[in-house]
């Protein structure tokens, strides 16, 4: 289990080493060992959705892992954060990726150097559902879903020549290559959201999400990695078990739900196996 702060909570934790341990006294040490936390994620896509809380960020960061260390707990649960793909410019081909230099040298490479000192890892909210629809057809929709390519139709990186059958790697290779530019090479990564909306677009319907579900999680389970980082493990969570009706934005964002939390009902069929 990861548990998060929300960005609502980042000021009060992030303020002392006392608010800190108190809160990893309340929601983790509490907690186990009969549940399995491993991480705790401090904050949802800070430096893009609330910049201003970017600063407090590494100190809250710095904090809870002194609290970790109180109740030595610091090598069994990470903290991290979940950062949004919207940070690495120039993302196609993969290689030529960097982080937005406006926030990297003040902010950014100094809390990533943290996770990586720490043995912790990188967060990243991947979706190439939004990829897709900000291309604007130049991104085809077996592309997005995983699904097999003709022959020759895969998309290569003419740097690299890297050869990229889907969305997910080539999204996930070009956070790769920003790290690397970073001389963060070493630092892995996680992906904290995936997934693909069923309901309010033409393009978001129940056999586009169960197919890019399906086909993440036989991605995923063949430990294939990315052509960057072939046979290496993506820990994945996907987005999300239930709607959230109540979410702000477009229609889509309040139907990537499995199951409809009124009905109990599924919104469409998953393919675990076969």
């Amino acid at each position: 289990v990861a548990v998060s702060i929300p960005n609502t909570q980042l000021l009060s934790v992030g303020q002392s080493n006392a608010s800190a341990a108190n809160w990893v006294k309340n929601n983790v040490a509490a907690y186990l060992p009969n549940t399995n936390i491993t991480t705790i994620i401090v904050g949802n896509e800070v430096f893009t959705s609330l910049p201003n809380a970017a600063l407090v960020l590494l100190p809250a960061m710095k904090y809870l892992y002194s609290a970790l260390s109180s109740f030595n707990l610091q090598n069994q649960v990470k903290i991290t954060t979940t950062l949004s793909t919207s940070l690495i410019l120039d993302s196609f081909p993969p290689s030529q990726a960097f982080f937005n230099k406006s926030i990297t040298t003040s902010l950014l490479q100094p809390m990533l150097s943290f996770l990586a000192a720490t043995g912790s890892f990188a967060m990243f909210n991947v979706y190439p559902y939004d990829v897709y629809k900000s291309g604007a057809g130049i991104i085809t929709l077996d592309y997005a879903l995983f699904k097999p390519l003709p022959s020759g139709a895969e998309i290569v990186d003419s740097n690299t020549l890297l050869a990229y059958t889907n969305l997910f790697d080539a999204i996930l290779d070009s956070a790769y290559f920003a790290l690397a530019k970073l001389n963060l090479s070493s630092l892995p990564i996680a992906v904290a959201e995936t997934g693909w909306p069923y309901q309010g677009d033409t393009d978001a319907s129940p056999d586009n999400a169960a197919t890019y579900n399906s086909n993440l999680i036989r991605h995923i389970v063949n430990d294939s990695g990315t052509p960057k980082h072939p046979r290496s493990p993506i820990n994945t969570y996907i987005l999300e078990l239930f709607d959230q009706d109540l979410k702000p934005g477009p229609a889509t964002t309040k139907h990537y739900g499995l199951f409809n939390a009124s009905t109990m009902l599924p919104n469409y069929l998953l393919r675990l196996t076969g």
